[in-house]
């Protein structure tokens, strides 16, 4: 829930009468941002929106903006769904203005995430009337000096000049001085397009009449070169012909060697004919054989394996043999094994019951305590091992804290014998907001190596003096702000580096130059400044990276400050600071005698004159002079180092009196585990004896089973299984002679015969397959002789089709398609002079042509287009002599026209601007040292600047507000003095100031806020908002103002608009207490 409540307003005269047209009365919103609902009753002079941070302030901006129809950019928001509530789909914003006939306007804009309901008065409409309503009533939302939301308070100051000052005509009055402004940068631009044409056809006809004469001479040249190129060109159009003779030629040679290769080749084919058929008979009598053969193999296969079926047979049977035949033996050893087995049982089991007997007896209440006296040993070794784990970790802990105590000795030592100037910046202390914030900047920049090529260190730890005694004079000149600030030489380097100081939240200094060199010095002549007793420039007495320097010559000069060691003498003085009588100027505005520094200042009243101020410098350099930390912080780092040893040698000792506790309690852990090993050993001891009593009994059971069955085995017969087993033996032996007689049929007689007509085969085959190879070699031998005779006759039939049926006579004949009756008539005649001679040839032709190139190259050349260029200049000539004389006219009457309007515009603007400036002076100097609105002229109306120029402090120079000379705070302060000074000279219903006081001090704030409170509610022309998360004490209130809390809560009580808020009651106390 959000709630505002307002302070009433105690005034005689009605309070609707107030409003001017576009003023805002009222501003509703549902929905939107934070407010579920939230109405805005406002005041026609001055409206301060006070609350905490996050309470919605700025909501009051942002209804506006949107609510008028100003883009979503000007608050810095991305898109409409931004400005919906949470767990909503849709918004309104619902603003009623005062319009030019007194009436109520009341603009309504709902609006979703894609799309917006626009009405005015409760008609539906769309955002260009509503545009065309703002238009009307001047209201000028993306005019920085009308609407200056907390997102866009830093672009003021970043304003260019010229788009300062185009946005200052923009807002004064009804804006027709940059309608006339725009005017005259459109008409400016015309203008040196016209001057540019001027010069262009001024040159380029001075350029013709030069070329004429010389055109004429090339013109002659070039018809001589005409005629040698046109014979020239008739012997290169003869060239076809001469190529068509050549081809007939070659036809004919070619068709005699293709005649020649055909007959040839016929003689080769008829000669190995013969060979070829001997070589087909071969390759039948091989197939023949190799046929026979296959089917031998074969026999001789399927014998082999019957042979080896039998072998198989025969090995089984004997196999079957010796089991048979170890089986009887088995059975008629069998029973007389099994009488001495049972002796031996017998033996075994007596010799058993003996052993058994004689083992000694076991005590189990024995072994009981023993195990009970283990586990108690167990337990107190536990306990001690507890201890010592407790004892160690207690050693690591301070091990740890000795370790820590020793790596910051490390850093202390090494911080001491440091001589990085960094440390200059954390010398002191006491504190400084500034020097602090700039060591931790270039601390956090070393860190982060990104940056490593976008910046330099500041001057303070960058750059050394070379005259220790000029230190001070140094860090007198050089102010803080540029002493301690990080240098860059690219405004995207500047960029960078200012938004990671805004990431790390650290408010330091940052510069940025252009120069790239040292700049000259106003005087530069080192004599003259030898006579004035100076040492040189303070340029020449620092060294440092080159950037660094650039900046210091760009923003403190320091090129232009001569010093001196010595004081100079009274009569020097006097003339340095007394200004010349022709140009009333002095040689320099600063400069530094002994231990003084002289300032040269011109008065801002009567007749400006210059007079000079100065200043003792205290010669104990903090910063300069050090080429590292003061004695004072080396003093505070030994007593630490000190601490720190004396607190090691302390853990040392505790550390020592652990151990000693770690092996007392090990000694003792020892002893109980020898007791233990002990008690253990004399425990298992009887445990085994026990476990041999419990194995005897379990080997006697087994022999006693045992000796029953041998008992039952000896008293078996096998008389009859043995019988049994010898017939079957009978039986194997007369089935093996069988297989052994088949056997020896098979190797003797069908495996000897099949075996010799396989061999006598295989030689046959051999010798047929030795006569084709031989035919074949002989074959390939002279197959290479034939295809040599059939590719020359390829070749010579190729070559004669081609030319025969190929393009290339008609490609010939295509050359010369084209030519004129008239060049025939002159080829015909040319060519019949070199057929008398038998000399018409391509090669002839050729070496002709060479030979006319040769001499037309000893001829000088004439330009091929000169005539034509002749041609055209005569007719560029005629052009330019018209078209010159018309664009100076035009230009004429534009100067005219320019110096008319300018006429007006320009005393006018002049005027205006003075009046700012006058305005802006008169209260800036009460919160600053000076400042004042200036008006730069140039000759291009596109370059005209407004620059705003102030001082906070008296001993620095008048610098043009921008982003970079000033603090946030000074930028701030600035701005809406500036934004002050427009009052009255301005149009604007209303002006929205978005937490502009943010970075000022107390007292300048409470001078601004005097400043804007009194200007707001006296002058009554423009409707003022104020929007600020704090009140300081003491501030300046009027009864036209009015002072809007925010409050934000789900507990707050409803609104009692019959209960004021601040009220103005005639009686100082009562409004200290307010």
């Amino acid at each position: 829930m959000h709630d505002v409540k307002r302070r009433k307003l105690y005034i005689e005269q009605d309070e609707e009468d107030l409003f001017k047209p576009g003023s805002i009365k009222t501003v509703k919103v549902w929905n939107f941002t934070t407010y579920s609902f939230g109405e805005f009753k406002l005041s026609p002079n001055l409206n301060m929106i006070i609350g905490p941070n996050g309470s919605g302030k700025s909501t009051l901006v942002a209804s506006i903006c949107i609510g008028l129809g100003g883009k979503i950019d000007l608050i810095k928001r991305k898109n409409l769904k931004s400005m919906i509530k949470m767990g909503h789909e849709r918004a309104s914003v619902e603003i009623t203005l005062q319009g030019k006939l007194d009436e109520d306007v009341i603009v309504k804009r709902e609006f979703t995430a894609k799309d917006s309901v626009w009405s005015i008065n409760g008609r539906k409409t769309n955002e260009a009337s509503v545009k065309d309503l703002r238009k009307k009533l001047n209201i000028q939302l993306d005019n920085l000096c009308h609407f200056l939301p907390q997102e866009r308070a830093a672009e003021f100051a970043a304003l260019s000049p010229e788009k300062l000052l185009l946005e200052i005509e923009r807002t004064l009055g009804d804006g027709h001085l940059l309608n006339i402004h725009q005017d005259l940068i459109s008409k400016d631009l015309v203008r040196e397009e016209l001057v540019r044409k001027i010069e262009e056809i001024s040159s380029r006809l001075k350029h013709l009449y030069d070329e004429q004469e010389k055109l004429q001479q090339e013109t002659k040249k070039l018809q001589e070169y005409e005629a040698k190129t046109q014979e020239i060109e008739n012997h290169k159009m003869l060239i076809p012909y001469a190529q068509m003779s050549d081809l007939k030629h070659q036809i004919k040679e070619l068709k005699r060697k293709q005649k020649s290769a055909k007959k040839k080749l016929l003689e080769f084919d008829n000669t190995v004919k013969g060979l070829q058929q001997d070589q087909e008979e071969t390759l039948e009598k091989i197939e023949e054989q190799e046929t026979k053969l296959a089917k031998q193999q074969a026999g001789i296969n399927r014998l082999e394996g019957e042979l080896a079926d039998h072998t198989r047979d025969q090995t089984k049977i004997k196999l079957e043999i010796d089991q048979l035949q170890a089986q009887a033996k088995s059975l008629q050893t069998k029973s007389h094994e099994k009488k001495l087995d049972l002796e031996t049982l017998k033996r075994d089991l007596q010799s058993l019951i003996e052993k058994k007997s004689r083992l000694e007896e076991v005590d189990e209440e024995e072994i009981a305590k023993l195990s009970e006296l283990s586990k108690e040993k167990t337990q107190e070794i536990r306990k001690l091992h507890d201890k010592i784990e407790e004892e160690k970790y207690n050693k690591d802990s301070i091990m740890n804290e000795y370790n820590r105590s020793k790596k910051r000795m490390n850093e202390v030592q090494k911080k001491l014998e440091s001589t990085d100037k960094l440390d200059l910046l954390s010398n002191s202390r006491f504190r400084n907001r500034l020097r602090d914030e700039s060591f931790e900047g270039h601390r956090r920049l070393r860190a982060a190596n990104q940056y490593k090529d976008c910046y330099f260190e500041a001057p303070v730890i960058s750059c050394d003096i070379t005259v220790k005694e000029f230190a001070s004079a140094f860090e007198k000149l050089i102010d803080n702000n540029t002493l301690f600030s990080i240098t860059t030489t690219s405004q995207d380097n500047y960029q960078k580096i200012q938004d990671y100081a805004h990431s790390i939240q650290k408010n330091f200094p940052i510069r940025f130059t252009k120069l790239i060199e040292k700049p000259l010095p106003d005087i530069s002549d080192k004599h003259l400044l030898e006579s004035h007793g100076f040492d040189g420039y303070l340029s020449d007495f620092i060294v440092g990276p080159p950037a660094v320097l650039c900046m210091l010559y760009d923003t403190i000069k320091i090129h232009n400050i001569p010093i001196s060691k010595k004081p100079l003498s009274v009569k020097t003085i006097e003339k340095l600071t007394t200004p010349d009588s022709r140009t009333n100027r002095v040689p320099f505005m600063k400069f530094v005698s002994g231990d003084t520094l002289f300032r040269i200042q011109r008065s801002n009243y009567g007749n400006k004159q210059l007079f000079y101020i100065t200043e003792k410098i205290n010669y104990n350099s903090e910063y300069f002079n050090s080429t590292g930390m003061s004695q004072e912080l080396k003093n505070e780092l030994n007593t630490e180092l000190s601490n720190i040893r004396q607190l090691g040698n302390t853990k040392k000792i505790e550390i020592q009196q652990v151990m000693e506790s770690i092996s007392e309690y090990q000694n003792s852990e020892n002893e109980l585990k020898q007791e233990l090993e002990l008690v253990k050993q004399n425990r298992d001891n009887l445990q085994s004896i026990k476990n041999k009593h419990a194995a005897m009994d379990g080997i006697l059971s087994n022999k006693r089973k045992a000796l029953e069955k041998t008992e039952h085995d000896a008293n078996k017969d096998y008389t009859n299984k043995i019988n049994q087993i010898d017939h079957k033996i009978l039986e194997k032996y007369d089935k093996m002679s069988g297989i052994i007689h088949q056997i020896t049929e098979i190797t003797n007689n069908q495996i000897s015969k099949q075996m010799s007509e396989f061999i006598l085969t295989k030689l046959t085959l051999l010798n047929l397959t030795n006569r084709k190879l031989s035919i074949e070699s002989l074959l390939d031998e002279l197959d290479v002789t034939r295809n040599e005779l059939l590719e020359e006759y390829r070749v010579s039939k190729q070559e004669y089709d081609k030319l025969k049926q190929g393009d290339a006579a008609q490609q010939i004949q295509q050359q010369s398609k084209d030519y004129t009756e008239e060049e025939r008539a002159t080829l015909s005649e040319l060519a019949n002079k070199y057929i008398e001679n038998n000399t018409f040839t391509e090669a002839l032709m050729l070496q002709k042509i060479a030979l006319l190139e040769d001499e037309r190259s000893i001829m000088s050349i004439g330009d091929h287009s000169s005539v034509e260029t002749l041609k055209k200049n005569l007719k560029d000539i005629e052009i330019g002599e018209i078209e010159l004389p018309r664009i100076e006219v035009e230009k004429t009457r534009l100067d005219k026209r320019i110096e008319d309007i300018q006429a007006s515009w320009e005393p006018e603007l002049t005027e205006l601007i003075n009046q700012i400036s006058m305005a802006f002076n008169k209260r800036f100097t009460h919160v600053a040292s000076d400042g004042n609105v200036q008006l730069q002229k140039s000759d291009r109306f596109k370059d005209w600047k407004l620059q705003i120029l102030v001082k906070f402090r008296q001993e620095s120079e008048l610098k043009i507000l921008d982003n970079q000379s000033q603090s946030g705070g000074e930028r701030s302060v600035s701005t809406i003095f500036f934004i002050m000074a427009l009052q009255g000279l301005t149009d604007a219903p209303f002006r929205i100031v978005d937490e502009i006081n943010q970075g000022m001090d107390p007292n300048n704030e409470k001078l601004a806020h005097r400043y804007l409170v009194h200007t707001a509610c006296q002058n009554n022309n423009s409707q003022y908002f104020l929007i600020t998360p704090k009140l300081l004490p003491g501030l300046y209130y009027h009864p036209n103002m009015v002072v809007h809390c925010i409050y934000t809560g789900s507990q707050l009580e409803v609104n009692d608009d019959n209960q004021g808020f601040l009220d103005f009651i005639p009686k100082p106390e009562a409004i200290a207490k307010g």
